[in-house]
């Protein structure tokens, strides 16, 4: 066991100077990683990978690795899309495009119960699912980060670029960050798809848009726009023609221009009023949010704005007004327990159920 949380640590070490392209030091971590726990895929998917990015003239000896990771571990997706990443890069696009089909294949429907530790198929599922959601946060994060500061540094600087050339940039972020496609109701994953153009762009873009010291220049930018454009679209393009009996091309279009606006509100009691300001100035602008996130105070203030086509902030205050501590709470009568000697319960529905066609015993009624 203390073997393997030492190669645990040095794994998650490696991982971490990966992040900051440190190449050549992740993978000694990983091959020290490997010498305390040789029975682990994924240490040798990154051996693998970080090998192939300190020094892409050993591409076959980083493949190797990579291939005996997916031999300990047939499902580990990530193992896929590192081998189809260096194909991609050594010019062998079909060795590339099979990679890549492996890796975005459904996964088998796990077992009812887990023959190692008895856990339901429900909580495997689960597991299975965060572990997605944080790789898919961990590619998209970066991307998200840099458009956010061309943005802002195209508004400190107005002479950094011009409209159409913001417009290429950010096209061309909004393409690498596609990960799924709703289409009908279902969602299509096109991530797989997209690895090697946001690898590509990463690569070349985030040194210039996310400097470790002084400021975004245009100097450092044009060389990047002037292929940019045509690479976005002949990737766009095949991304069409690769889903086109699943996705239209209006759907990829529609999800790489719009973007939804979501509202997240925190808590805090009274703290939370500041919210119904933030609502009316987003209001004011004509920006109405698709979807509302709260929580304790600020769900309670989503749900206003969730009944209205459009805020009105003197209606909620007037509710808001209208409350008071004998419709809001109860004295429960129940014995002393921790020292506390009675308690309190909040009921909404008594408060504010009436807003939502709902009485204080939580029928519904005409709304």
């Amino acid at each position: 066991m203390g073997k393997i949380l030492a190669a645990e640590g040095k794994f998650q070490r490696g991982e971490e100077l990966m992040r900051n392209r440190q190449y050549a030091d992740a993978f000694k971590l990983f091959q020290e990683a490997i010498s305390l726990y040789p029975d682990e895929g994924e240490f040798h998917a990154w051996e693998g990978w970080s090998l192939f990015q300190a020094d892409p003239t050993r591409a076959e000896d980083a493949m190797r690795s990579i291939e005996q990771a997916v031999n300990l571990n047939p499902k580990m997706d990530k193992g896929y899309l590192f081998l189809g990443y260096i194909h991609k890069a050594t010019g062998r696009p079909d060795r590339a495009e099979r990679q890549f089909e492996k890796a975005s294949r459904p996964t088998r429907t796990a077992p009812r119960r887990c023959g190692s530790c008895g856990c339901s198929a429900s909580s495997v599922a689960d597991g299975l699912n965060e572990v997605r959601l944080r790789e898919r946060f961990e590619i998209t994060r970066p991307l998200e980060e840099m458009e956010l500061a061309l943005v802002r540094a195209a508004i400190a600087d107005p002479k950094l670029i011009d409209a159409h050339e913001e417009a290429t940039l950010r096209t061309a972020l909004s393409l690498a960050r596609l990960y799924k496609v709703n289409h009908e109701g279902r969602d299509v994953g096109v991530g797989a798809s997209l690895a090697p153009f946001r690898e590509d762009l990463a690569r070349r873009l985030g040194p210039v848009l996310l400097p470790e010291k002084g400021k975004i220049t245009r100097a450092q930018l044009l060389p990047h726009l002037r292929d940019l454009k045509e690479r976005t679209t002949d990737t766009r393009d095949q991304l069409v023609r690769r889903f086109a009996d699943r996705l239209p091309f209006e759907a990829i279009d529609k999800e790489l221009r719009e973007k939804s606006l979501v509202l997240v509100m925190g808590g805090g009691g009274g703290t939370a009023y500041v919210y119904l300001g933030v609502m009316s100035l987003l209001d004011e602008y004509g920006l109405q949010p698709k979807l509302l996130v709260g929580t304790s105070m600020g769900s309670i203030l989503a749900l206003f704005r969730s009944r209205m086509p459009r805020f009105e902030q003197d209606e909620v205050v007037g509710i808001v007004r209208s409350l008071s501590w004998r419709k809001l709470f109860r004295t429960l009568s129940t014995e002393n327990r921790y020292g506390v000697p009675a308690a309190l319960r909040l009921f909404l529905r008594s408060g504010i159920g009436r807003y939502f066609g709902v009485d204080s015993r939580g029928s519904t009624g005409p709304r």
